[in-house]
């Protein structure tokens, strides 16, 4: 069975197809809204699916994705997904009235909008968070294309505001990690290449239990995410699961070291090994995100991955050139 939505002063009706949900709008009558539901139903059942239109009012879609969004993203997360919708929507009704359907949302409508944030104006953003402004959109509008709305991101055929040079953190490349892990005993050197692979906190690392390891689907449970292992990562706790006897309560890295002496004893390692820049071990958890990043992953997974509540944090990360 369907179901009837009101938002705003108007009804909306939606059902399942092909495995797909579709929204409609129906009208501000729930009487109209109650039979239009009916006879769509009536035609899924007797097969006459070439009457459904793929497509979705944009006002439907936008409350769907906050509903979904205020479910999936921590709360200031959320409320910038919202700020970012209330903006574009306004735009649209001032610039596009005519685009009342999310398919209209064409490259050159999110090029207008761009150019809308950036004219001259006291209170124009700077241009980072024009940048941010199209990010948080593309991960709205991505939505509407997993749902089957649209069939591309109008907003990757859209170009983001060259930004002025910026202090970038401090990555370290493979053979970086190769010189600065030589000469470390094994401990050690397993809790430096799992920071590296599965880009936790170093607390949240001496705090993994091995209940909180999932060696069938190869992943950890880290405070509330879950965190993939790589295949590094897979192979070093299998060995260390194998070498003992284990409990499911006891640390994953329990003979480890408290941070100030692992800190020391990484300061030591790149001053021996000759190698630049402020190395910490913060720096393990910003080659992690860096690396995903270059490697085309979505900010906002990483985001996920990186354990942060708001989205804005990625930035530091996405808006500096790959290594």
């Amino acid at each position: 069975m369907g179901d009837i939505r009101k938002i705003n002063d108007e009804y909306y009706i939606e059902f399942h197809a092909r495995g797909l949900l579709y929204q409609q709008k129906a009208g501000k009558d729930i009487g109209r809204a109650r039979q239009l539901l009916s006879e769509v139903e009536s035609k899924i059942q007797q097969g006459e699916m070439g009457t459904l239109v793929r497509d979705v009012d944009i006002d439907i879609f936008f409350q769907t994705f906050l509903e979904s969004a205020r479910k999936e993203y921590a709360l200031k997360s959320f409320r910038r997904f919202e700020a970012v919708i209330e903006d574009f929507h306004r735009f649209l009704k001032k610039e596009f009235s005519k685009v009342t359907k999310l398919s209209g949302v064409t490259p050159a409508v999110i090029d207008s909008y761009r150019a809308f944030l950036i004219k001259p104006a006291p209170s124009s953003p700077k241009p980072k968070l024009v940048n941010f402004t199209l990010l948080l959109l593309r991960v709205v509008l991505e939505h509407g294309l997993k749902l089957g709305y649209i069939n591309d991101n109008p907003t990757l055929h859209v170009r983001f505001s060259k930004l002025p040079q910026r202090r970038c953190p401090v990555t370290l490349t493979d053979q970086d990690m190769e010189r600065l892990l030589a000469g470390f005993l094994a401990e050690k050197k397993d809790l430096f290449i799992f920071l590296a692979g599965t880009g936790v906190r170093v607390a949240e690392a001496l705090e993994l239990r091995w209940q909180n390891v999932d060696f069938q689907k190869r992943s950890l449970k880290i405070a509330q995410r879950e965190v993939p292992m790589d295949m590094d990562v897979f192979g070093l706790l299998e060995r260390k699961r194998v070498a003992r006897a284990l409990k499911e309560k006891e640390f994953v890295f329990s003979g480890s070291p408290r941070i100030s002496e692992l800190e020391e004893d990484l300061a030591r390692s790149v001053k021996r090994n000759k190698l630049a820049g402020e190395i910490r071990l913060g720096t393990l958890r910003h080659s992690f995100a860096r690396r995903l990043l270059a490697g085309g992953v979505s900010p906002v997974r990483v985001c996920r991955l990186m354990g942060f509540a708001d989205i804005a944090r990625i930035m530091y990360y996405w808006q500096c050139p790959p290594n």
